[in-house]
C-alpha cells in the first residue's frame, strides 16, 4: 500500500492470497504466505516506476479488521487452532471459488 499519515489507510497497491491445500496446518499456510508475499514485493519493486494505484473504493474498507499486536493472545492462538481441528481449511477449499468472488482483493496488473 501506499504510505500516507494515517493507519493502514494509503491507497491500495496489490493484495495476494495464500496458497491453501488439503492437509495444510496453519504454520504451512503461514510460511508459505511468507515466501510468495517476498516474491510478489520483488516483483512489485522492479515495477516500481510503471505501479497504478487502486482507490481505496475498490476495497469494502467496512468489512476489515485492524488487528494490534495485543490481539494476539493465547486465546486467538488456541481458536485458531480449534478452526483447523475442525476443517476450516475443507471448508474453504470447498467453497474456495464463491468465496473469493465474494471477498475480492487487488491486484496490480504487471504482477
Amino acid at each position: 500500500m501506499h504510505i500516507d499519515k494515517g493507519i493502514d489507510t494509503g491507497e491500495i497497491i496489490h493484495q495476494i492470497r495464500p496458497k491453501i491445500y488439503f492437509n495444510d496446518n496453519i504454520h504451512q499456510i503461514g510460511n508459505r504466505l511468507i515466501r510468495d508475499s517476498i516474491i510478489e514485493c520483488v516483483k512489485l519493486i522492479l515495477s516500481f516506476d510503471q505501479l497504478e494505484t487502486f482507490s481505496k473504493h475498490e476495497i469494502d474498507l467496512k468489512e476489515g479488521r485492524y488487528y494490534k499486536q495485543k490481539d494476539f493472545t493465547v486465546e486467538s492462538l488456541r481458536l485458531a487452532y480449534k478452526n483447523m481441528s475442525e476443517g476450516i481449511v475443507m471448508k474453504y477449499l470447498n467453497n474456495k471459488e464463491e468465496l473469493e468472488k465474494l471477498h475480492k482483493i487487488v491486484k496490480t496488473p504487471l504482477i
